[in-house]
This record gives structure tokens, sequence and C-alpha cells, in this order.
């Protein structure tokens, strides 16, 4: 006789479902850390000319040009 309960599918005592829960917490703190590092060096010339500016409406903000009446050289 088949037993009527069934145990889920799990590795290591971690279910699919659990998984899936931690894998989405984890991709959030990811995604707000990886934002974080992006503006925490926003200032880094490297950072901001090769990243930032690629974004749109991102590329005025970020200009650091120096205007030609204030360039003293």
């Amino acid at each position: 006789m088949a037993s009527r309960y069934t145990t889920p599918l799990n590795f290591h005592g971690v279910t699919v479902s659990a998984a899936t829960k931690y894998a989405q917490i984890a991709a959030t703190f990811g995604a707000s850390a990886g934002v974080f590092a992006l503006f925490f060096f926003g200032e880094v010339p490297r950072v901001r000319n090769d990243i930032l500016r690629q974004l749109p409406f991102f590329d005025q903000y970020f200009d650091r040009t120096i205007a030609p009446e204030d360039n003293p050289f």
C-alpha cells in the first residue's frame, strides 16, 4: 500500500520553496549593494564616465566639465 503523504523535494534539508525565498532575499540585497557601490564610487572619474554617464537621463547630471570662462588656463 502506497503512503498518503509525500515529502517535498529537498537538498540537505532545504526545500524548493525555502531556496526560492532565500534566493529572492539574496537578489534584493545584491541589487541594493550594487546600486550603493555605483553611487558610492560615482565620483571616481572612470566609474562616472564609463558607467554612470551611459545611463539615460544621468549623462547631464554626471557631466563635470568646466565652463570655458571658469577655466584659468
